[in-house]
């Protein structure tokens, strides 16, 4: 199984998307270097570096690459080579890190290596990947192998009932196929693979509850919006692959049909559901994936009333780069 450039497709189409990223530097990046969330008490997570970083690669724009790059290794990193996850006010709020986020700055800085020919980036990546691949709990049940991924540190291994519980939205199959590259091929190869596993559970759930006893997922009752975040990542990956995830997302497209939203937190086993709504952007999501103008009509919609939301913004240049190119 050979893995071509793929996703690198951003990088020969970054001038689409550069008055968008003007616009995101504007209301989201700090002259420091961190890229703040203003719904979430204006904090600054390894998350949203690594969206920064990867949006400066695709933009071409090496000096604020190098500015948040900065920032993160010297607010962020700890002595394993990840990032804490949560920082604001000045200091950092949590410790942990969270895998996501060390997954796309590590995949930054592979994209950053390829476009400036600059080797302490994919030095500095590979380290990282090292690192990652510590929480990565491969488990062989008979013939089936099973890739759990541990989301941080500290906290999701449950040694009392022996089970592990994960984030379906941490398997991020285009950064995974680029790992591939760069480190052991076979292992990230196989990641990429049993990505599409998770990503096509019928009616996924928030998080998922590995047994290291029975060996197999168990399921909770809900899901919300980091887990729709499966569909543009599949779209990044391949758009072909959307077709995996018709029953992932299926009774959420039952609900939206009938009643008109997304919610933001969606319970299988009730009837009625959170007002809460889910933004913009997710509506454009699900159009990707079903097709539905009502879904776009949403989405214009609520896109014309909110307009600080960095989780929506990056997305949005994400997407539309790979979709003009």
């Amino acid at each position: 199984m050979k893995f071509n450039k793929g996703i690198f497709i951003f990088l020969s189409f970054f001038y689409f998307a550069f008055g968008d990223w003007e616009d995101f530097k504007n209301k989201f990046l700090k002259p420091e270097g961190n890229v703040i969330d203003p719904y979430n008490s204006y904090r600054t997570t390894s998350e949203s570096q690594g969206y920064g970083l990867f949006l400066a690669v695709i933009n071409n724009d090496k000096k604020t690459f190098d500015r948040i790059l900065n920032w993160t290794e010297k607010h962020l990193r700890r002595e394993d080579n990840l990032f804490s996850w949560h920082w604001n006010g000045g200091k950092v709020i949590d410790i942990n890190n969270a895998l996501d986020g060390d997954f796309f700055i590590a995949y930054s800085l592979i994209l950053a290596f390829k476009r400036w020919k600059v080797q302490k980036y994919l030095e500095k990546a590979k380290k990282i990947i090292k690192s990652t691949k510590e929480l990565i709990l491969e488990v062989c049940n008979n013939e089936k192998k099973h890739y759990v991924l541990i989301p941080a540190r500290y906290g999701f291994l449950h040694e009392k009932n022996a089970t592990i519980t994960t984030f379906p939205s941490y398997y991020i199959p285009f950064i995974f196929k680029e790992f591939a590259n760069y480190d052991d091929f076979y292992f990230w190869k196989n990641m990429y693979i049993y990505t599409y596993k998770i990503y096509k559970i019928k009616n996924i759930t928030f998080n998922l509850k590995f047994s290291l006893f029975t060996k197999s997922w168990q399921r909770i009752d809900f899901i919300s919006l980091d887990t729709y975040r499966l569909i543009p990542y599949t779209f990044l990956d391949n758009p072909k692959k959307l077709k995996f995830l018709i029953g992932t997302f299926y009774s959420i497209n039952i609900f939206f049909r009938k009643n008109g939203y997304i919610p933001l937190s969606f319970y299988y086993s009730k009837g009625n559901q959170p007002k809460r709504e889910s933004p913009y952007c997710v509506y454009k999501w699900f159009y990707f994936l079903y097709n539905d103008e009502r879904y776009l009509e949403r989405y214009k919609k609520l896109k014309e009333i909110d307009k600080n939301n960095y989780f929506c913004e990056f997305f949005e240049i994400a997407l539309e780069t790979n979709y003009r190119g």
